[in-house]
């Protein structure tokens, strides 16, 4: 239990650290993206201190974890002072925290009550992601070294490990122990982004009468992103109950739950009738098929993986995932009109208002096609075959947000710039 209340706490503190960032970045979100900063504060500080391990700055161990955190708190305090507070801002951006640290603390202590029935690391690759983990934590250099093959890098997605490694050290537990807290972290970090995320954009999208079904659309986000599989649940339960067609089995490829015909081994089912006396299916290990309903592909999906407990790279790149959807939201919902030539010239001015170049506040001077970058960089090194999804994220938005205002003198920078 300590180690829970520890790991909870280093949580905390890392969303304080990211709350002034998401703030200035993310001020136009209802909540003045207090839901992110559970993302952005971990990546900012994992990703301080992997800079600074890589130039051989910070010590090796929960030392240097320490130091990098100390310096990001020093950063968000600095760019705290910096922000321009508008009347409401900070009732809004403190109701939005409260909110923010409810789902997370929700979400974190519902996982770790569903993982303590099968906390053991030892099944599938789960003692790999250990290694990883622990190599994350305890390397001597950066970047760390590979577990498996002495004297070389890690040659892996690592930079989850990083973040994971980040939370076990603040929180002073063991690598084994902080396994399963960063599984935790990275299904409440992404629960707790994916409600500030959905609840801007249906306050957005609906209006008049209709916004009173705003509060719907974290709920289902919430089910969609974390809980919903894919169809092949469908199928598993009827075919358990014994109801189904053949036909519509086999035209969805899914003809390997049905009874084995007389003379057939494979592809087929050969248990024992009846498959279940349940409401649910309970053939053993029967929700794995769910990820590899294509043959020859694997096709998992966040449930399957949670429910796994793999600490596997595509798993905890979740939260950057997010975190590249609400800045490609932001870029679409700013005022004023992006203009290419300006982006190119001036990357530190994001926008152009009535003809004038509007220079970003800090530390909105970033801008938030940077946060792009930084996500994107993030998720690249966390799981490569997530980055393709990130960068549309934020270049549709850049292509769209011109043509959001009214009259020809909305899209005239666009033109021009073309």
């Amino acid at each position: 239990m300590e180690a829970v209340l520890a790991a909870w706490l280093a949580s905390m503190t890392m969303a304080a650290v990211g709350l002034p960032f998401t703030f200035g970045l993310f001020r136009r979100l209802p909540d003045g993206g207090a839901g992110l900063a559970f993302s952005l504060g971990s990546l900012a500080v994992s990703l301080l201190y992997f800079l600074l391990r890589v130039a051989s700055v910070l010590p090796p161990g929960r030392g240097g974890y320490l130091l990098a955190g100390a310096l990001a708190a020093a950063g968000a305090a600095a760019a705290a002072r910096r922000l321009r507070w508008r009347r409401g801002d900070a009732k809004r951006v403190a109701g939005g925290a409260v909110i923010a640290g409810c789902v997370f603390t929700g979400a974190f202590l519902a996982y770790i009550a569903f993982r303590s029935y099968n906390a053991e690391i030892s099944g599938t690759e789960q003692p790999m992601d250990l290694l990883f983990l622990n190599a994350s934590m305890t390397s001597p250099e950066y970047p760390p070294r590979d577990p498996w093959l002495a004297g070389e890098p890690v040659s892996y997605y690592y930079f989850g490990y990083v973040q994971a490694a980040l939370l076990s050290s603040l929180a002073n537990v063991p690598a084994w122990s902080g396994y399963n807290l960063a599984l935790s972290f990275t299904f409440a970090a992404t629960a707790s982004a994916v409600v500030s995320v959905s609840w801007a954009v249906a306050r957005w999208a609906l209006t008049g009468p209709s916004r009173r079904f705003a509060p719907l659309a974290p709920a289902a986000a919430l089910i969609l992103v974390l809980f919903v599989g894919s169809l092949s649940a469908v199928f598993e339960w009827s075919a358990a109950h014994e109801r189904y067609s053949e036909p519509l089995y086999r035209a969805f490829g899914v003809d390997y739950l049905l009874p084995c015909s007389p003379g057939q081994t494979e592809s087929c089912y050969a248990g024992p009738s009846p498959r279940t006396r349940e409401w649910y299916p309970t053939e053993y290990w029967f929700w794995w098929r769910g990820s590899r309903v294509i043959p020859d592909t694997i096709t998992e999906f966040p449930f399957f993986s949670f429910l796994l407990g793999d600490l596997h790279p595509h798993l905890m790149a979740l939260p950057m995932s997010t975190l590249a959807v609400a800045a490609g939201a932001a870029v679409w919902r700013g005022r004023g009109v992006l203009s290419w030539r300006t982006a190119w010239r001036r990357p530190w001015v994001h926008s152009r208002v009535r003809g004038h170049i509007r220079r970003a506040r800090l530390p909105e001077r970033l801008g938030r096609h940077h946060v792009l970058r930084i996500a994107r960089g993030g998720r690249l090194r966390e799981e490569l075959a997530n980055a393709p999804s990130a960068r549309g994220a934020g270049g549709r938005n850049w292509v769209a947000r011109p043509c959001r205002g009214r009259g020809r003198g909305s899209v005239r920078p666009m033109v021009a710039d073309l």
